[in-house]
C-alpha cells in the first residue's frame, strides 16, 4: 500500500504513517483476535480474517483518494492480526508433534521469502503496470 500511496502523490512520510496505522491496528488488534479466535474456532477466524483481508486489498484498489487509505490502515492492522494468530494456532494443531517448531520455523520464514519473491524485478513490473493502468 505505501507504494501506492507513493503514486497518488503522497510523500515518503506519509507512507510512513500508512504503516504507523497498520501497525498499530495490528498490535492492538492482536489484544482482541487471539480471544475471540478461541471463542469462534481458529478455522472459522481464518476463513473470516482471509476473507476481510481479501475484501480490504480490493477496496485499496479503489481508491483513488490518499485519506481513505488511512480510515482503512487500521483494520487491516485488525484483521491482519487476527489472520496471523489464527493460522498460527491452526498450525499448532494440524502439525505433529515431533515436526511441530520445523513446521512452524517454515511458516514464518513464508513470509519475508514470499516478499522477496515479489519484489523481484519481474513482479514488481507487473504489480506496477496493474497499478498504474486506468480502469
Amino acid at each position: 500500500m505505501p507504494l501506492q500511496l507513493r503514486h497518488l502523490g503522497a510523500s515518503l512520510a506519509e507512507s510512513g504513517r500508512f504503516m504507523t496505522v497498520f501497525t498499530a491496528g495490528s498490535s492492538l488488534g492482536a489484544l482482541v483476535t487471539g480471544p475471540l479466535g478461541d471463542r469462534v474456532g481458529q478455522r472459522r477466524m481464518v476463513v473470516a480474517c482471509a476473507m476481510g483481508f481479501g475484501l480490504l486489498l480490493g477496496a485499496y484498489g479503489l481508491l483513488h483518494v490518499r485519506w481513505a487509505f488511512y480510515l482503512l490502515a487500521f483494520p487491516h492492522g485488525v484483521v491482519w492480526s487476527g489472520l496471523l494468530t489464527a493460522t498460527m494456532a491452526t498450525l499448532g494443531q494440524v502439525l505433529p508433534a515431533e515436526r511441530r517448531a520445523d513446521g512452524l520455523s517454515v511458516y514464518g520464514l513464508a513470509s519475508p521469502a514470499g516478499s522477496r519473491a515479489t519484489s523481484s524485478p519481474p513482479c514488481s513490473t507487473a504489480a506496477a503496470t496493474a497499478w498504474c493502468t486506468p480502469w
